[in-house]
């Protein structure tokens, strides 16, 4: 059994280890040896299931993404976010003594979504400003300004929902201190991200022409932007009339 505040995969590695050498020398011959319970394997797999989700949520996120702008480079500038942000957020963890246990992971595969939602914004912004004629450098830089008081916000209302979540006392804040902070500090270096790495990549690198793909999947993202096209009148049309009848929208 593992001591008190130590880890239970790596108390389990060294166990079996040790059991292998003794099987060679100290045991005789016809004493057979089995792991009858071994809850190391509870863990892996808990802990193989959060990073299969952190990587397929990742994978669902850039997937999305360029389903909208339909425009790889983009795609690439945006999914950037994802493993910054990540990575950033093990060096906090480090600094905190968090292990990666199942909290900590379900918190990142939580972050995935949230990381990458700040780097979209600017995009799109940047486009739409590329569209008026500037200059990548200058779009870059002047649609980050117009988004800084919005972004700014959303981090703040994920900071004051996810901080006071970690930092809870008693023996339920000592499951959730690590969920809680994991996610704050993952929106953090999101936010870093989307005002320094994104709009700086996409001033030299981003191009606004609409790249043809694959036959058939060109036809997929063809109908896709039709479908999203319609969704997008039909919401103008229903807006416009929301605007002209503001007391039966409130009752």
């Amino acid at each position: 059994r593992r001591q008190s505040m130590f880890n239970t995969v790596e108390a389990t590695d060294n166990v079996l280890k040790k059991m292998e050498e003794l099987k060679g020398y100290a045991l005789p011959q016809d004493i057979k040896v089995k792991v009858i319970r071994d809850q190391s394997r509870y863990i892996r797999d808990n802990i193989a299931d959060v990073w299969n989700t952190i990587f397929f949520g990742g994978f669902l996120a850039l997937f999305i993404t360029y389903m909208f702008l339909r425009n790889f480079r983009a795609t690439i500038i945006g999914g950037l976010c994802i493993p910054t942000a990540v990575i950033s957020t093990f060096f906090m963890m480090k600094t905190m003594n968090f292990s990666l246990n199942n909290m900590s992971l379900m918190a990142l595969s939580l972050a995935v979504g949230m990381l990458i939602d700040d780097a979209i914004v600017v995009i799109e912004n940047i486009f739409r400003h590329i569209e008026m004629g500037k200059s990548p450098f200058d779009a870059a830089r002047e649609a980050t300004e117009e988004l800084t008081l919005a972004i700014l916000a959303t981090s703040f209302v994920m900071f004051a929902v996810f901080v006071p979540i970690g930092s809870m006392g008693e023996t339920v804040g000592q499951f959730f201190k690590q969920f809680g902070l994991t996610v704050a500090f993952a929106i953090a270096f999101s936010t870093v991200v989307a005002f320094s790495m994104t709009p700086m990549v996409s001033a030299y690198w981003i191009n606004t022409g609409e790249s043809k793909t694959w036959g058939p999947w060109q036809k997929c993202l063809d109908k896709f932007e039709e479908c999203f096209q319609w969704v997008h009148k039909t919401y103008n049309s229903i807006m416009e009339v929301s605007v002209k009848h503001p007391k039966k929208i409130i009752a």
